[in-house]
């Protein structure tokens, strides 16, 4: 065949190529390297129409020989980069795009290539390099500005990213993928109004198009619109149900609306789809946090550190759990973390201040807060420490001013932020005698984090463990076989006095304060499994044996054990274990139990001005409150009918006008010989995580006697329930 011959075959394989009429051209192009093996641009053509029908294997041969034939044929190199970045192979892809562009460096299309393959490859300085090249060459080239734009995207540039994208879309305005970019650095710049029209313009080009919705959810959410921020989240979902940020997305916008069971249903669907999501862990941990399940909390958070070692908001989240859980040094290391990562982290700066505030050191506290104060920073977590600080050295005035401005500033607040500042105002405005101003944010910050408590249940619960811990069954039940005097329950209501009972024993030598032990409700809600029967608590316990017994007591004592193995008593804290006394004496039947009684109207408006998070569903409001307490004074009274372990009744009246007395009559109660450190209890240093931290730094004081008073003509209601 003559060299006249190959050529009019290859301008007419090259004019089908054209034409679309790619069998027609593969044949021809087989034609011509039957008859003449040594047509490099013949191979090369053949390899891309193989590429290009789905034939791989051939079309690597092919585009193989074509570069033997002719090293220097930089479109050969190209084609054969394309179709192994097909294959996934791209270090194989950036070798050949690099002897294109070797061999021709005015390649635009394979330094554009090589750009987007260096930008897969997270290897962003140089896909800048190759894109910057690539879009000097091709200037009209879509692909090639729009290559470049994503890289600095990518690299955080999103100022000139968006100028790029702009730019772009002047000369071609229905390009929707570049209206979802543009969108995207706007967002990322905070200008929230044009990337909102971004984002509707992309949806207006490609109604299908899930990331604008995301895109549009996440500015709604920036807003604090939550409403259409869940439907634009829930409209992604619809169009692309397996879309993990869109779930995240939606649920952290549940979160901040308050509804945190919900938002753990996404949370775990986001972690289904996408196990290694960092951001869906810390959600799921943060929300976790609030529902008082702290232990769950502190793995999810640690899990999410693990998954992202620079999280600087899960490191702050996991302190402040630590910190409810009374490890102070940890949650100090977990702050500092965080400020190494980022030094001008606002809410790290707070929660540092609150472990430094909690640990007795106010004056450290506010020397860490004031220079943020001063520069203005409107911050939800600084405004709350500093109210903190501000209330311990009597100075409330500075802070309510903060947080008056921040409340009326922003009315669209988070749920949680709003509730914090209503409570802390509320606080603020009870010390300065402000007591209308008091209860009306405390009234603000209870329908904040509203939610139900259902009384007929929980009346049947109370009946439940009165009908099951009766006189016989107590005389009858077995008893763990270990016996030790080590623990001491302090119990009763919330807000009874229970933390400054326990500071004034902790005080004593040979007592260790464990705090809020959460090991005697996590037991509880273990015990149907650990005894085999799908009798729910109480009745489950029927099915204890001496075995069990022995074994859950023992877990018990050795946790206390590891708390303070030289403490001749360990005192555990929580309040709420008085639902547990039956169950107690059973596993601890040479324990003590102190019972913290305090004026009820008190205690239910002290609980009713105390901020438990979702822990205490009753508190929320003063008929709940009521009903709650009817159903704890009932239970107490069974329990004075039926259990043999002793109890010590503290009246927090009679602690607070009869001091020495009453401490005399704890510690030797407890067994103990007296020591006079228990009088100066407010000089012991110890770490305080519950709400009392304040309280019993300070010798006794009485104004907390009769505090109802103030608040008389709000507790018709309550004062009625209670009889």
């Amino acid at each position: 065949m003559s060299t006249q011959d190959v050529s009019s075959m290859l301008s007419k394989a090259l004019e089908l190529v054209e034409q679309g009429r790619l069998g027609e051209a593969k044949q021809q192009y087989e034609a011509i390297t039957a008859a003449d093996p040594g047509q490099a641009e013949a191979w090369m053509m053949l390899g891309t129409i193989n590429a290009e029908t789905g034939q791989p294997e051939p079309a690597q041969e092919q585009l193989q020989r074509a570069i033997e034939l002719d090293p220097s044929m930089p479109e050969a190199y190209y084609y054969l980069a394309n179709l192994q970045r097909s294959q996934g192979r791209l270090d194989d892809a950036l070798a050949s795009l690099e002897k294109a562009v070797a061999n021709d460096d005015s390649y635009g299309e394979a330094w554009s290539m090589l750009g987007g393959i260096c930008g897969m490859l997270e290897r962003h300085e140089q896909a800048e390099m190759y894109c910057r090249r690539a879009a000097e060459l091709l200037p009209d080239s879509p692909e090639a500005q729009m290559n470049l734009a994503n890289t600095l995207f990518r690299q955080g540039k999103v100022e000139e990213a968006a100028r790029l994208y702009q730019q772009l879309l002047n000369v071609q305005p229905g390009l929707a993928l570049a209206w979802y970019m543009l969108g995207s650095s706007l967002s990322a710049q905070g200008r929230l109004d044009e990337a909102t029209d971004a984002f509707r313009k992309t949806i207006e080009l490609d109604p299908n198009h899930a990331e604008s919705h995301y895109g549009l959810g996440y500015v709604c959410n920036a807003r604090h619109d939550y409403a259409d921020a869940a439907e634009h989240f829930r409209q992604a979902l619809r169009l692309q149900p397996q879309y993990a940020q869109a779930e995240n997305g939606l649920a952290s916008t549940l979160q901040a609306q308050g509804q945190y069971r919900e938002a753990l249903g996404h949370y775990d669907e986001a972690l289904k789809l996408f196990p290694g999501y960092a951001e869906a862990r810390f959600g799921r941990g943060s929300a976790l946090m609030v529902l008082g399940e702290s232990d769950a909390a502190i793995q999810n958070l640690q899990e999410a550190i693990r998954l992202n070692p620079e999280y600087s908001d899960a490191y702050i989240t996991l302190a402040s759990a630590l910190m409810t859980r009374s490890r102070p040094d940890e949650a100090m290391a977990c702050c500092e973390k965080a400020l190494q990562i980022n030094p001008d982290n606002a809410d790290a700066v707070a929660l540092t201040a609150t472990i430094e505030q909690h640990a007795g050191d106010p004056q450290q506290a506010l020397a860490r807060l004031q220079p943020w104060i001063e520069r203005g920073i409107d911050n939800t977590n600084l405004a709350v420490a500093f109210a903190e600080v501000s209330k311990s050295l009597d100075r409330p005035g500075d802070a309510i001013e903060l947080m008056e401005r921040l409340l009326a500033r922003d009315e669209a607040l988070p749920v949680t932020s709003q509730r914090n500042l209503h409570f802390n105002l509320g606080r603020l405005y009870d010390s300065t005698g402000q007591y209308e101003k008091a209860f009306e944010h405390y009234r603000k910050g209870n329908e904040a984090r509203a939610m139900e408590f259902d009384a007929a249940t929980h009346a049947r619960e109370i009946d439940a463990i009165i009908e099951v811990f009766s006189k016989d069954f107590m005389a009858s039940a077995v008893r763990a076989s270990q016996r030790t005097e080590k623990p001491v329950f302090v119990v009763g209501m919330p807000r009874s006095g229970t933390s400054l009972v326990e500071q004034i024993l902790a005080s004593h030598p040979s007592v260790h304060g464990a705090g809020e032990l959460p090991d005697l409700l996590q037991m509880v809600s273990r015990l149907p499994e650990t005894l085999g029967t799908s009798e729910g608590y109480p009745r489950c316990v029927n099915a204890l044996e001496q075995a069990q017994a022995d074994a859950l007591a023992a877990g018990y004592l050795q946790h206390l054990d590891s708390l303070a193995p030289d403490a001749a008593r360990v005192i555990d804290k929580m309040p709420g274990n008085f639902r547990f006394l039956g169950l107690i004496e059973l596993l601890f039947p040479d324990a003590r139990v102190i019972h913290c009684v305090r004026d009820p109207l008190d205690t239910c408006l002290s609980c009713y001005f105390q901020d438990f998070s979702r822990t205490h569903a009753y508190s929320y409001d003063l008929a709940g409150l009521a009903d709650y307490y009817r159903d704890y004074r009932r239970l107490m009274a069974h329990w004075q009918e039926v259990l043999q372990i002793p109890v010590l009744e503290v009246r927090y009246e009679e602690l607070i006008e009869n001091q020495e007395t009453v401490s005399r009559a704890m510690v030797d109660f407890c067994g103990l010989e007296w020591d006079d450190s228990c009088l100066r209890f407010h000089e012991t240093e110890r770490f305080v995580a519950t709400a009392s931290y304040d309280q019993v730094r300070r010798p006794l004081y009485k104004k907390s006697v009769a505090r109802w008073k103030h608040y008389e003509k709000h507790l018709g209601p309550l004062i009625e329930a209670l009889g």
